[in-house]
């Protein structure tokens, strides 16, 4: 007589252990291991839940949280990149990797073609953001401007904290600029 033995050896296959056994269109379910199996899918889906890298978008950013916003943004020119965290339409945040600009000492973030992404228009619906710079977590709001002298000088302080081509004029990207002001 011979007899077969089963060797699970993939995570895959362990995995299909926990799930309902379907023969011949009848179905033999282990109580509560399909729940088990989902709360660990879930649960590792939240633990996964990462910061973003480069151009890849996160969810919830981690550092030390501080109250208020500083007086000052200057100390953001040594930063080229930075996080920010904005609230999305399903209640898990969206974080990503943008460029910052401080104007005497007031801190503009900005989006490169804004109506290719989702988060900016999030941004406009619930304007509280969360920033993340130097592993700090500042709580602030995102504010539309529409000084032109302002535009300007935002404009010129992105150009010059990051090479950019100012007389790039028609053939230069669409950029669309917020002043980050306290949260309300």
């Amino acid at each position: 007589m011979l007899r077969y033995s089963v060797v699970i050896t993939s995570p895959m296959e362990r995995a299909m252990n926990y799930l309902p056994i379907v023969q011949k269109g009848r179905s033999s379910h282990r109580p509560g291991l399909c729940y088990r199996a989902l709360a660990l899918t879930l649960l590792t889906c939240l633990l996964g839940a990462c910061q973003p890298s480069n151009q890849t978008p996160g969810q919830w950013l981690r550092g030390d949280e501080v109250v208020g916003l500083p007086a000052d943004w200057t100390f953001t020119d040594e930063f080229p990149e930075i996080f920010v965290e904005v609230a999305t339409p399903y209640f898990i945040p969206h974080s990503v990797t943008i460029w910052c600009a401080q104007v005497d000492g007031k801190l503009f973030i900005g989006a490169r073609e804004p109506h290719t992404k989702r988060w900016p228009g999030w941004m406009e619906d619930n304007p509280a953001i969360r920033l993340q710079i130097d592993n700090k977590i500042y709580a602030a709001r995102a504010e539309d401007f529409s000084d032109p002298d302002t535009l300007v000088a935002v404009k010129a302080a992105y150009a010059k904290k990051y090479n950019l081509d100012a007389a790039a004029g028609s053939s230069a990207p669409k950029v669309q600029y917020w002043a980050v002001a306290p949260p309300s």
